[in-house]
């Protein structure tokens, strides 16, 4: 900067750190100038000038020129915060605020004509900006994105160096405004002018800073680990690489970014890589011998799901726990797959073969899978049986000898 009137408060202070928004604090400052004709902070030497910078907020627009709307105001009050992380965060982000304003503007107010007051010489000496002050040596390898701190001299730099005010964005006072704005038509317009300068102005300003600041993500996907960090080393990107599984994408190869690929981002952002893992496998739990309940919760609980249910007779597992599963204990598979299980219902019952013949009561104890003897003598076999043991309903294993009693003849 050639004069000390766009100058941000952290250029003045030694050893304060400086980014890109001190330029968004003199585009501020030019806005200001542009609506009121005279530069918000002014004095008789250099000093003056810096010391209301570090010191005073930027006045709203409209206490010098009341057509101006309560929009630019704070679009001034933004940009001109004495505090940089009060401030849009870089030129293109005050670009596009200015531009909601601009369109916002009615007619009315962007054909009013600024009061006779404004377009008068400046009443501050006009000398003042053609006064350069010399920056200090730079040191031999100075941070990136610093800007240079003045040199003033240490007398003066004592009447610099108090304590700042806390920073109060501005609150704009308006005075009454005429009831009716008059329209100036076929006539260039002032504030159209002004507002449409200073879009091209920081626009050709942004367009640069986006190119410098800003980069599309590359395309990193199918690449391995080594590869994308390469490329995003390229593009000036920092990477942050995780990991997670995929069905889909072999292992050791990336599956996303975020921000996505080709979405704009700036260089000095983290870009987050996930790189595949390959399939996820689950080893299916033992679940034998455990309640059919507890053995669907441990199903549930490694992410597999609880299969179908098949109930059959067992003479070993109790009632109502598992007696196998399927796919087996132990074996890897997907995430979700089901998992059938086979569930006892305990030792058979003994049937009621009572009444029934000896060839039907013989077949009935062979369909359970009990063996029969029998008990007494049907010399003509037309007997019917009168009793058995164990009693019917009675639970045995298989293969146990029921004794079933017929009457003598």
């Amino acid at each position: 900067m050639g004069t000390v009137s766009y100058l941000a408060p952290e250029q003045i202070l030694p050893d304060a750190p400086t980014d890109q928004r001190v330029d968004v604090y003199a585009a501020g400052i030019l806005l200001y100038e542009m609506l009121t004709g005279r530069r918000p902070h002014t004095g008789d030497n250099p000093v003056q000038v810096m010391y209301k910078h570090l010191h005073e907020d930027v006045p709203a627009p409209s206490l010098a020129v009341p057509s101006v709307t309560p929009a630019l105001d704070a679009i001034v009050a933004g940009a001109c915060a004495r505090t940089p992380d009060a401030r849009p965060y870089d030129a293109v982000e005050l670009l596009a605020a200015l531009q909601r304003v601009r369109r916002a503007l009615t007619p009315e107010e962007l054909d009013a004509e600024p009061p006779a007051s404004t377009r008068t010489s400046p009443r501050y000496p006009t000398s003042e900006p053609t006064s350069v002050i010399q920056p200090l040596p730079q040191p031999a390898a100075p941070p990136a994105e610093r800007t240079s701190v003045l040199d003033v001299p240490p007398e003066l730099m004592d009447q610099l160096l108090v304590e700042p005010r806390p920073y109060n964005e501005p609150t704009p006072v308006r005075p009454n405004r005429p009831s009716r704005l008059r329209r100036i038509p076929r006539k260039p317009l002032i504030w159209a002018s002004a507002l449409t300068a200073l879009v091209l102005v920081i626009g050709g300003a942004s367009y640069g800073l986006s190119e410098a600041l800003y980069a599309p993500v590359p395309g990193v996907l199918g690449k391995d680990r080594s590869e994308a960090q390469r490329i995003l080393d390229k593009e000036g990107m920092h990477g942050r690489f995780v990991e997670a599984f995929s069905e889909s994408v072999p292992s050791g190869q990336v599956i996303s970014t975020d921000p996505g690929v080709g979405t704009k981002a700036r260089k000095s952002d983290t870009v987050t890589v996930t790189v595949s893992k390959g399939p996820k496998r689950i080893a299916v739990p033992d679940v034998a011998g455990k309640p059919s309940d507890q053995a669907a919760a441990a199903l549930t609980g490694v992410q597999l799901a609880k299969g179908s249910v098949t109930e059959t007779f067992n003479d070993t597992v109790p009632e109502g726990a598992v007696i196998s599963s399927s796919p087996a204990a132990g074996q890897q598979v997907p995430e979700n797959t089901p998992v059938s299980l086979v569930v006892s219902k305990g030792m058979v019952p003994v049937p009621d073969v009572t009444g029934m013949t000896k060839d039907a009561a013989e077949k009935a104890l062979a369909a359970a899978g009990f063996t029969m003897q029998t008990s007494g003598v049907n010399l003509f076999g037309s007997g019917r049986a009168t009793g058995q043991s164990p009693a019917a309903g009675e639970r045995r294993p298989q293969r146990t000898v029921v004794t079933v009693s017929f009457p003598w003849f």
